[in-house]
């Protein structure tokens, strides 16, 4: 039986309503085959060869990353193959706990990522998938849009939270999150347990290989940055809503190099925003525009003094790391996507409307909760953050935070 209509994920009643359909809809046309007798059988075969599914955001792959530890310690012996989107394959040297990483973006995450491309690359991944006759498929994200491809991959046993709608697809339903636990790391790791797992481990780890490091260490020599003293400046976001005003790290900037600090902007070479940014800082701050992939820019992290950064993946994998720094949270539930990091600080202006599902300029700018906090405010907090603790001495390579 499809959720009720109060139970899906999503703050907008229209959403709701059309996950509510479509699993209506998905349960009458695919009941034939949950009675199927071949079917009632996927349950006691033995299971030798896992699918797991992340294929969202950067910082809910780290997130993920107890549940793919659980899961390794409940199937020791299987293998275990990871499928995350394309824009976090360069993650995969740090994910200890699977033997294989895809890559794959369902249409409808290309469609949200601005992409008009057709259902080729879908029909050919299914292929792949059968061929490759996987005995379970776990998904961790719980959204229609991961869900659905699934039913073409012909995996006897689907199992996953339906959250954000597609319980039609599923052969083995994760009962929803319970109020007490609220963070993407409890909820995936709920998944997990309801597979028999150990839920209790539920820290973040990567596994930063040598390689990793000496090319971040390569980019602060050539760049002549001493790593000690610089503070790292994420300030890209995929969603607009997210950002902190231009002016506002500007000024940031400024207060840390007058304080002895060195800043360095990180971005992706397709968005020239962040080198302005550091042009306009000015002396003192470098533009890192492209120097480090993922995997480069964790090790980095153990590097550097400290971090700023917005809710988007590097503050997420800077958390894991262990690195010392402020986030800067919007509109998104902070209780849920914050920082775990037992070095993060997090900052999150008052706001009656948070969590809002706002898709666009913000609807009382008056009160735009990203412009309210202050540069002021996170310096102070960073300021004293770094007090706590002596400056990095050598990265934290391969250990587990």
């Amino acid at each position: 039986m499809p959720p009720r209509l109060r139970d899906y994920d999503s703050l907008s009643p229209r959403v709701r309503l059309f996950l509510w359909l479509v699993d209506r809809v998905g349960a009458v046309l695919l009941w034939p085959a949950r009675v199927w007798p071949a079917r009632r059988g996927a349950a006691a075969r033995p299971i030798e060869k896992i699918l797991l599914l992340r294929c969202d955001g950067i910082g809910d792959l780290v997130l993920t990353t107890p549940a793919l530890r659980a899961v390794r310690r409940r199937f020791p012996a299987a293998q275990i193959d990871l499928v995350v989107g394309p824009w976090a394959a360069s993650l995969a040297p740090l994910l200890g706990d699977v033997d294989r990483v895809l890559t794959y973006a369902s249409w409808g995450y290309r469609r949200l990522r601005g992409r008009r491309d057709g259902l080729g690359a879908d029909w050919r991944f299914a292929r792949e998938m059968r061929r490759e006759r996987y005995d379970l498929a776990i998904d961790l994200r719980g959204d229609l849009l991961s869900l659905f491809p699934l039913l073409f991959w012909r995996v006897p046993r689907r199992c996953g939270r339906a959250d954000r709608g597609g319980e039609f697809t599923l052969t083995d339903v994760a009962a929803p999150a319970s109020p007490d636990r609220v963070s993407e790391i409890d909820r995936t790791l709920d998944v997990a347990a309801f597979l028999g797992a150990d839920p209790a481990d539920r820290r973040l780890a990567l596994a930063i290989p040598a390689e990793a490091t000496a090319r971040a260490a390569h980019e602060f020599a050539a760049r002549g940055i001493a790593p000690a003293r610089l503070i790292l400046f994420c300030p890209e976001v995929q969603w607009p809503w997210r950002r902190w005003p231009k002016g506002n790290f500007v000024a940031l900037g400024r207060r840390l190099i007058a304080e002895g600090f060195l800043v360095g902007v990180d971005g992706s070479p397709a968005n020239a925003a962040p080198g302005a940014l550091a042009r306009e800082i000015g002396e003192g701050a470098h533009d890192l525009t492209g120097a480090f992939d993922l995997a480069a820019l964790a090790a980095a992290f153990t590097m550097v003094r400290g971090f700023v950064g917005v809710d988007s993946g590097p503050h997420h994998l800077a958390a894991a790391v262990g690195a010392r720094g402020v986030v800067l949270f919007g509109p998104t539930d902070v209780a849920r996507f914050g920082s775990d990091g037992r070095h993060v600080r997090t900052l999150a202006a008052p706001c009656p409307m948070r969590p809002c599902h706002q898709r666009g300029d913000c609807a009382r700018p008056q009160d735009w909760c990203m412009a309210k906090i202050a540069p002021a405010q996170v310096a102070d907090e960073l300021l004293a953050l770094l007090s706590e603790d002596p400056p990095p001495s050598s990265p934290a390579a391969n250990e587990p935070v």
